[in-house]
């Protein structure tokens, strides 16, 4: 796979926040509305080759994705990938945050992180069964070969699928300005 530049869009679930809430209020059901979606959701480009900077960013959490300026009326935030060698010229000494840049044609902002060499890996950890993006509505499969056949999708998660648009060589994209500015 080719993943050197691109976006992905998604649905960002609601999760419990530590750092401001005082009450953790459980899973979301029909019952209890208040409830969370899941509690953790992040989405990190897994790098896999000799040579790659360890001190790169490479998750990016939905808390960080819910700030303010990163999400859409809609309820979206995007997260950019880009060849690695992008990425570092971003980072400031000692930050473990990834870079963001504006995207113009939506008004909001995204994390840039630095193109997967083997996947991008999307973590939910205690999802609520009555949430429709749960993975709970995913099937499980026996082998590899199922298991690639992307039974995460639209189907599946309906509108809280994540979608993944990759940009390929000569489509004018060599640059995060171009790629940003692209996304809508």
């Amino acid at each position: 796979y080719n993943f050197s530049w691109g976006f992905i869009r998604m649905k960002v679930p609601f999760v419990f926040n530590n750092s401001v809430e005082e009450v953790y209020h459980g899973s979301y059901s029909a019952e209890n509305s208040d409830g969370y979606d899941v509690d953790y959701w992040s989405v990190s480009a897994n790098v896999a080759h000799p040579g790659y900077d360890p001190n790169l960013p490479f998750t990016v959490n939905a808390l960080m994705m819910q700030d303010e300026g990163m999400m859409t009326s809609t309820g979206h935030s995007y997260v950019l990938f880009a060849p690695s060698e992008f990425v570092p010229n971003m980072t400031a000494v000692n930050i473990t945050t990834p870079p963001k840049v504006n995207l113009p044609k939506l008004g909001v902002s995204a994390y840039v992180l630095a193109a997967p060499t083997y996947a991008f890996v999307f973590r939910y950890k205690v999802p609520s069964p009555d949430w429709p993006g749960s993975t709970e509505n995913v099937p499980c499969v026996q082998s590899t070969a199922e298991m690639n056949a992307s039974l995460a999708n639209c189907q599946t998660l309906g509108i809280w699928a994540p979608q993944i648009t990759r940009i390929g060589q000569g489509e004018g994209v060599e640059t995060l300005d171009q790629l940003a500015s692209i996304v809508r």
